[in-house]
């Protein structure tokens, strides 16, 4: 049986459309059509926006699609996801599933957490552990039980403040408006008609006296200057002659210092020998007092009988005193 041209023309359409069509679902489904790929699972409480074919993403990279989702057998309180994805991508035994979106609006997705460096990989088949994450819902609803215990507390602080408070308060306000009255009126006291005349004189006085004293103060500031300026001179000038002679300043300082220690030394060397012959020392001094005895009785004498000096008489043996000082050193 012969086809027509037109037949065969409509034939080769619709077998092209049904091919576009193929490739289509396949690049909307993310379907992997001869690449090998590995089987995971996990199980969380909360798998909405989840069903089959929602991407599967580790790191952010999209690795796979969910493959089932079902009730879990042996936990009828958790959801079962059944994973497919490359076979190439390192799940580590560390490695968490959680419900993610892509921007605030976005679809949702499965992401796999890269886990860490020493970890070991995961086994295909194996359940990689599921973290469960609040949803919108969880979080407005919380937010929504924080805001009426907010609420409930300013009732209840309101109702203190008000009821206990307000009158303490009230008095506050009338004790600082009293002050505030009295202020104003002790400052009213102050700028009244009298003592604002006695200010304006005050000022015109101090302004005379400044315009009667101006040259006075122009010259005082005047030597001020001056002196300041012949004071940084010297300030200069000592600065130059201590430069130019620190050699010998130091060389005096050293030989003033050598010379402190040589009369310390002088010092010392007299206390050792004063207390070397402290005998000696006091024995010459009883002997200067004992001749500083008999000279003055050879003067008592002379002073008395001067015809001593010429003509000599024979006088009784006297016998010598004894000085106890010396008498006692002796023994």
């Amino acid at each position: 049986m012969a086809y027509k041209a037109d037949e065969v023309k409509v034939g080769l359409v619709i077998v092209v459309s049904l091919l576009i069509l193929a490739g289509f679902i396949v690049s909307i489904l993310g379907l992997q059509i001869g690449r090998p790929t590995d089987s995971y699972t996990t199980a969380l409480r909360f798998a909405g926006g989840i069903e089959p074919g929602t991407p599967v993403r580790f790191g952010g990279m999209q690795v796979g699609r969910v493959a089932a989702v079902n009730v879990l057998e042996t936990d009828n309180t958790r959801i079962q996801l059944t994973m497919s994805i490359d076979k190439d991508t390192p799940v580590k035994a560390d490695s968490e599933v959680f419900i993610n979106t892509i921007g605030f609006l976005g679809d949702y997705y499965l992401e796999i957490s890269t886990g860490s460096q020493d970890k070991p990989l995961l086994p295909p088949g194996s359940e990689i552990k599921g973290r469960e994450l609040p949803s919108l819902y969880d979080m407005i609803a919380r937010a929504q039980s924080a805001i009426e215990k907010v609420d409930a507390t300013l009732v209840i602080l309101n109702d203190k403040v008000l009821t206990e408070d307000v009158a303490a308060l009230r008095e506050r306000i009338q004790v600082v408006t009293e002050k505030m009255a009295q202020l104003l009126a002790d400052v009213d006291t102050v700028f009244d008609q009298e003592n604002r005349e006695n200010i304006r004189q005050t000022l015109l006085q101090v302004r005379m006296l400044v315009q009667e004293n101006r040259e006075d103060v122009h010259a005082t500031v005047a030597n001020l200057r001056t002196a300041s300026e012949r004071m940084q001179s010297l300030a200069a000038s000592l600065d130059s002659i201590v430069g130019e002679n620190r050699e010998d300043i130091e060389s005096l300082i050293h030989e003033i210092q050598t010379m402190a220690g040589q009369m310390q030394s002088a010092a010392e060397e007299i206390d050792r020998l004063v207390a070397e012959n402290a005998d000696g020392i006091t024995t010459t001094v009883q002997n200067l007092r004992i001749t500083s005895e008999n000279a003055r009785d050879f003067s008592e004498t002379i002073s008395d009988e001067p015809w001593r000096l010429i003509w000599r008489t024979r006088q009784p043996e006297k016998k010598p005193i004894e000085d106890p000082d010396v008498t006692e050193h002796a023994q």
